[in-house]
């Protein structure tokens, strides 16, 4: 007779960047689940699911068919009013860690929330500028790499980057057709050389407009934190396993993720084993003030 299998741990992994993509579609699912002031629908026939919140000013869209490398899997838009312009854009490619996908948009969903009309107004269209991001990452040891055409900073070990195109600041509102990408932020295998990466492993792309607290909380989760969110060694990028630091997830965050998923109707988790004692990783500083995204 076969015994059978000790359940599997969930792991901390860090750093956040290179623990590979999660599990997008579930990610999406927990959204759906727990943002009730947002409706879901499928405008082609299910290969995309949308996420459009109450107001219809904001929406987020989830591509099913997504599953090339660097291909599109989220793309974030705020719009004027119902039927008005795209004020700004976000994309995050299939192989960007989910962690940094959820920080974006539960930062995004803290703005939306807020009581004050002109706070929330300017909280989602105003505070552009890319100082703050300087700051950040020079205060993380970032260092910076001559570019012609963009401010562009990297992680002490090349894991990690952003490139923060000239002139951002002087034209936030751009329409539609100039919706490009001001901001990208990219992630790599090590290389601390003077260039960087060819073919980063994943990309994110923020348009002129996207407010400076959102990209901080998403960059935060790299800079500040560093972790992942609770995951199966199977939902751990394989070839990075000797370039990542893991430590069984803390039995008091794993009933609290547990009781949350109950609470909204979740399907309940795979049963765990009660992880041995280990320390929990720092909470991150968000330079927003706001709730940690985790």
């Amino acid at each position: 007779m076969t015994e059978p299998t000790a359940p599997e741990i969930p792991l901390l992994v860090a750093p956040v960047q290179l623990a590979g993509p999660g599990d997008h579609a579930r990610a999406f699912e927990h959204l759906t689940q727990t943002q009730r002031t947002w409706g879901r629908y499928s405008p082609d026939g299910g290969e995309c699911s949308v996420l459009v919140r109450e107001c219809l000013t904001a929406a987020f869209q989830l591509d099913h068919t997504a599953t090339a490398d660097h291909q599109v899997a989220w793309t974030f838009s705020r719009y004027e009013s119902p039927v008005g312009q795209c004020l700004w854009q976000a994309t995050f490619d299939t192989q960007t860690p989910v962690e940094l996908v959820m920080a974006f948009t539960h930062s995004l969903e803290y703005d939306l929330e807020r009581w004050e009309p002109d706070r929330r107004d300017a909280a989602v269209r105003g505070q552009h500028g890319y100082e703050p991001l300087i700051e950040l990452v020079q205060d993380a040891g970032w260092t910076q790499w001559p570019n012609e055409e963009a401010v562009s900073y990297r992680s002490p070990d090349g894991s990690a980057g952003i490139l923060l195109a000239r002139g951002a600041d002087t034209d936030p509102w751009g329409n539609l057709a100039n919706l490009g990408a001001t901001y990208r932020l990219w992630g790599a295998r090590p290389d601390p050389g003077p260039q960087p990466p060819q073919r980063p492993i994943w990309t994110a792309t923020f348009s002129p407009a996207v407010p400076t607290d959102l990209l901080l909380d998403t960059l935060g989760r790299i800079v500040e934190d560093g972790w992942s969110d609770p995951r199966t060694r199977a939902e751990v990028c394989s070839s990075n396993w000797d370039l990542l630091e893991a430590r069984p997830a803390p039995s008091e965050y794993l009933r609290y993720l547990a009781s949350t998923a109950r609470s909204v109707g979740l399907p309940a988790a795979p049963a765990v084993a009660p992880p041995p004692p280990a320390p929990a990783p720092a909470a991150s500083t968000l330079r927003s003030t706001r709730t940690p995204s985790r």
